[in-house]
């Protein structure tokens, strides 16, 4: 083999610069090249042999080859089938002189040609068979539809393989469009469908102004007697001649503001009023605290109580019956509550004067309760809201329902 001194001809050509003169024609000069004996014939030489032979030609003799310094690699230099440009194969060898032996990939069926491989079924070789990839993370061969990234719906079935059925997210309704979804109306879909949110934290999703993170309206000071913040409560600071939750008129508020009595808005019996009832009945209803008339009022239906001239609704019937905006836990007011009550008559409004109002609380004889009079029923008569304590039950008196809230 022969080649040109590179050192020499940039020396020549710069001596021809520097005289001005025509470069003289620069000699070939033979190089030898290491050599090294390809003992199997395959095209490289031995990687063990650290005795090359330099020669500027092929050294080969015919009983010994040789391969060039670039071919250096083999390294199995007795097998002519191992060399770096061989094919690994399933033989314990390393066939292509890579440090690795056996290193043939696998190869992995892809049946329903999704591009996904089943993990079960596999091949080792060279080169890709028909009908096999490289991954194995298919988890149904037998469906296209079944694979890693395929959308997850509702059939029972792990499409995208992510080891988990159906699970699709739920969405909720979020209908006053407020961002937060009724915890009562969801559905189960990979993607959002249009007019539901991830969130199922509102309490009431026709009401745009109601969600977990509103301003409860006594914080705004604007009363709706609503929970707005969705906490389980209503926080409103009602006061006394205010809307109450029913829309009556709040006529008694506790010390922290958030809870009373208001009173419906008009008489609950045909303006001639109802009888008392229970007649000759000693009844368990002398509760007098403000919050008795619930208690009071349920005694007295329990105990069958009915009028006494006619078939017709006694006060309490008539008290339990009302229902204003959905609220029906109405009942007679206790001698307390009728005594605010008639006092702030006139911002509870429809009261008439001069008429005795029935109280729920049965009135007590020193000796013991009477079996035909009621008593502590409060009337409007004069300043003094005079106490009707005598009033025989089968008196037709005015009957007005409260509720505490």
């Amino acid at each position: 083999m022969k080649t040109n001194t590179y050192a020499l001809a940039i020396a020549v050509a710069a001596l021809t610069l520097i005289a001005g003169c025509e470069p003289p024609e620069i000699p070939e000069i033979e190089i030898p090249w290491p050599w090294f004996q390809d003992l199997d014939g395959d095209g490289f030489g031995d990687l063990n042999d650290f005795a090359p032979v330099f020669s500027v030609t092929d050294p080969s003799d015919g009983t010994t080859t040789y391969a060039t310094v670039f071919n250096w690699a083999d390294c199995d230099d007795a097998n002519p089938e191992v060399h770096p440009d061989a094919t690994e194969v399933l033989d314990d060898i390393d066939n292509d002189c890579d440090g690795w032996i056996d290193n043939v990939p696998f190869w992995y069926a892809d049946t329903d040609l999704d591009g996904y491989g089943d993990p079960n079924e596999n091949l080792q070789q060279h080169p890709q068979p028909e009908g096999y990839v490289k991954n194995h993370a298919d988890c149904d061969d037998t469906d296209a539809t079944i694979h890693p990234g395929a959308s997850e719906v509702i059939n029972g079935i792990d499409n995208n393989c992510d080891g988990e059925i159906d699970n699709a997210p739920f969405w909720y309704a979020d209908t006053d469009e407020d961002g937060y979804g009724d915890p009562d109306v969801s559905t189960q879909h990979h993607m959002q469908p249009v007019g539901y949110v991830s969130d199922n934290t509102d309490c009431n999703d026709s009401n745009s102004t109601v969600y977990p993170t509103a301003n409860d309206s006594a914080d705004v000071l604007v009363l709706d007697y609503l929970d707005n913040d969705c906490d389980g409560k209503v926080d409103e600071e009602y006061e006394i001649g205010f809307k109450g939750p029913a829309s009556g008129t709040v006529f008694w508020v506790d010390a922290t503001g958030e809870h009373g009595l208001e009173a419906a808005p008009e008489d609950q019996d045909d303006g001639t009023g109802a009888e008392w009832g229970c007649y000759n009945q000693n009844i368990d209803a002398t509760g007098k605290s403000y919050y008795a008339g619930a208690s009071n009022t349920e005694n007295i239906l329990a105990a069958g109580c009915i009028s006494y001239y006619s078939n017709e609704p006694i006060a309490a019937e008539l008290a339990s019956n009302y229902s204003l905006n959905g609220y029906d836990d109405w009942s007679l007011p206790s001698i307390w509550s009728l005594k605010l009550l008639m006092i702030r008559s006139d911002l509870v409004g429809g009261i008439e004067y001069n008429r005795d109002y029935w109280s729920s609380t049965q009135y007590v004889w020193a000796n013991g309760p009477t079996s035909s009079h009621v008593g502590s029923n409060y009337c409007y008569r004069d300043p003094n809201y005079t106490a009707c304590d005598s009033r025989s039950r089968r008196y037709l008196q005015k009957v007005r329902a409260v509720r505490a809230f």
